[in-house]
């Protein structure tokens, strides 16, 4: 089989082994030429499935250092940043995203969200806390008029902690 061969749901190797979180097999594959940013039918890449499989830092490290693009989009407007918060990856992984120069207050999805957003839909307070310290505009609003401190007073679990009056307060 070749290295750009996609499955039925147009998953590559490298795809697989990202998802999966083989970094042996991850490097393996690049190191024989596998497209880092070869797209599945729904628009993802090996960084992408990385992120949404149980890939850790190791294996995003490798396809970042690879060139994996940080600032895709799938067909869904969403970029691995994004993903990272609304799938609940590792605060590790979403990290490695930001520091290698991910859009912080870029925004996709069906609800047009920031990866702010996202994070503070789902209700990840260590996401929110990075996010912020990344620079994250709090006074973002979705495609519903909804801030993320509208967002994250849903999670009971955030309602006063430091993090949700931290974001509250640059919210107005």
């Amino acid at each position: 089989a070749s290295l750009g061969q996609q499955d039925l749901s147009g998953m590559t190797p490298l795809m697989q082994a990202a998802s999966a979180g083989d970094e042996k097999m991850t490097s393996l594959l690049l190191s024989r030429g596998a497209g880092i940013n070869q797209r599945d039918h729904q628009g993802r890449d090996a960084l992408t499935h990385g992120i949404l499989g149980s890939a850790g830092s190791g294996v995003l490290t490798v396809l970042l250092d690879a060139g994996a693009d940080i600032h895709a989009f799938d067909q869904t407007g969403m970029t691995p940043l994004m993903h990272a918060f609304s799938a609940g990856a590792e605060i590790n992984a979403a990290a490695l995203l930001i520091d290698a120069g991910s859009a912080v207050n870029q925004r996709g999805g069906y609800y047009d969200r920031s990866a702010l957003l996202h994070a503070a839909a789902a209700g990840h307070g260590k996401a929110i806390e990075l996010l912020l310290e990344a620079g994250a505009d709090a006074l973002m609003r979705d495609r519903t008029g909804s801030r993320a401190v509208d967002l994250a007073r849903e999670h009971d679990h955030l309602i006063e902690t430091p993090v949700f009056w931290e974001l509250n307060n640059r919210s107005y």
